[in-house]
């Protein structure tokens, strides 16, 4: 599954989220400050990056 970054422009708050999240926050805005959200507020977060070092 793919992961991403969101970073909200209204807040800058940033969660690490799966598709299916980033769905729900693109349709319901951000989580903590209920800002508009567009696919450009979510960077691609490879798997390796939330692998236990």
């Amino acid at each position: 599954m793919t992961h991403f970054q969101f970073t909200c422009s209204g807040c800058s708050q940033q969660i690490d989220v799966d598709e299916a999240i980033r769905d729900a926050v693109l349709s319901y805005g951000c989580p903590v400050c209920a800002s508009a959200v567009s696919m450009t507020d979510f960077a691609p977060r490879s798997q390796r990056s939330h692998l236990p070092q």
